[in-house]
């Protein structure tokens, strides 16, 4: 879900306190899943999506590769983890597919779209100055998964059970959960980092310790040995 950016006002009355929570609430309730989007890849190029999800959400992603102006060629996707390159799915000759699963463990993920030639089929190099394959990809997560099997389940039955006001409600409700979700695995993931800072700020303080007193040693070694050199010189008593 993709909410429109708004800045801080300063509210001065309880009717503008008022009014700013209705406006808040209207534009929960107007808020719906961001719709799925379509590109042209070049042949012989990768583009890749990148996307945080937090421990425990569910997420969907679906994809859809048209033919454009490519000719005989094939487009491949994976889909991974980008700092442990787990590979979650990886489609070879990819058409049309959704994949939808439940990270335990939050990270940050991609899915990468490659096109390239298809040397099984002889003689279908494109000949055109710039042949491309046209994908429609969605990456659906969190909250916008479940609107989005409610949508499915609504289309599927005659009669809705809830009521539009209720239902509005309810989405609100998820929306607060996912909210309270991501706040609490982006707050551990402050955690880790403040504990690695901290750790490297104390290695750094120790270094400069040793440093610091390998100085000292050294210039009273320095001072000592000249001590020694002029009295045995006679140049001072």
């Amino acid at each position: 879900m993709v909410l429109p950016t708004t800045t801080r006002a300063l509210v001065s009355s309880p009717l503008s306190r008022c009014l700013a929570a209705l406006a808040l609430l209207l534009l929960l309730l107007s808020a719906v899943p961001a719709a799925a989007f379509t590109f042209e890849l070049p042949i012989g190029k990768t583009m890749c999506f990148q996307e945080e999800i937090p421990s425990s959400t569910p997420h969907r992603v679906h994809y859809s590769v048209g033919s454009g102006n490519g000719g005989g060629n094939s487009v491949s996707v994976i889909f991974s983890n980008v700092e442990k390159n787990t590979v979650f799915f990886y489609d070879v000759k990819a058409t049309t597919k959704s994949y939808t699963n439940t990270m335990t463990e939050g990270d940050l993920t991609q899915v990468c779209f490659a096109a390239q030639y298809d040397s099984s089929i002889p003689g279908q190099r494109p000949s055109g100055p710039n042949p491309t394959r046209t994908i429609t990809f969605d990456f659906l997560l969190g909250m916008e998964l479940e609107q989005f099997e409610q949508q499915q389940q609504r289309a599927n039955t005659a009669v809705t059970r809830l009521r539009p006001l209720e239902a509005k409600l309810q989405m609100v409700d998820q929306f607060i959960a996912e909210a309270k979700t991501q706040y609490n695995y982006f707050k551990e993931e402050e955690g880790l980092m403040r504990n690695t800072n901290e750790y490297m700020t104390a290695r750094v303080l120790y270094l400069s310790i040793v440093v610091i007193l390998i100085f000292v040693g050294f210039s009273a070694f320095q001072i000592y040995y000249m001590k020694r050199y002029f009295k045995k010189k006679r140049m001072i008593d």
